[in-house]
């Protein structure tokens, strides 16, 4: 009954450290989440991605009427 009783004891202090564990694990998580560091560089390196995108749709769809206004291109 005694090592029962001894075993029982290591397993609630098992469960106890773990939920320890458990708890500063999603504490740090949420701190982490709740972190707004750095989002405003994200947003800008977001927002030139997408303006070199539009460039760069507009050059190849508007290469031809450049072409063909009658504007000689630097290369001729």
């Amino acid at each position: 009954m005694k090592r029962l009783e001894s075993v029982v004891g290591k397993v609630a202090d098992a469960r106890e450290a773990v939920d320890r564990r458990t708890r500063a694990w999603c504490a740090a998580v949420r701190s982490r989440l709740a972190d707004t560091r750095g989002q405003g560089t994200t947003e800008y390196a977001i927002l030139v991605g997408v303006l070199v995108v539009i460039a760069i749709i507009a050059i190849t769809l508007f290469r031809q009427s450049c072409k063909s206004s009658g504007t000689p291109s630097p290369r001729e």
